[in-house]
């Protein structure tokens, strides 16, 4: 198990596209086992180019749920290779 204690989500305005296409509602999951995720975080209403949660959790597996993709209603998810996690070896 890995302790996650910062992740970081990085939005489609930071690579110059309309801030419209950052993602609006998404949670940060986590799971031991990789088929039972709980919720360790959750951000609604973002407006922000990147962003960067302090959060404790705990887990082997971790995955961005996107509940709104974008501030206009748009499916687009923000590639999750951008995301990073820091675990508490890290920091």
């Amino acid at each position: 198990m890995t302790n996650i204690s910062r992740w970081v989500v990085k939005h489609a305005a930071v690579n110059g596209e309309s801030v419209n296409f950052n993602t609006k509602d998404y949670k940060l999951q986590v799971s031991n086992d990789g088929t039972n995720f709980t919720y360790a975080d959750t951000v609604t209403g973002n407006t922000a180019n990147s962003t960067d949660r302090n959060v404790n959790a705990t887990g082997r597996y971790v995955r961005l749920y996107i509940t709104q993709g974008t501030q206009s209603g748009f499916d687009g998810t923000p590639e999750f290779m951008r995301s990073k996690f820091i675990t508490n070896q890290e920091e």
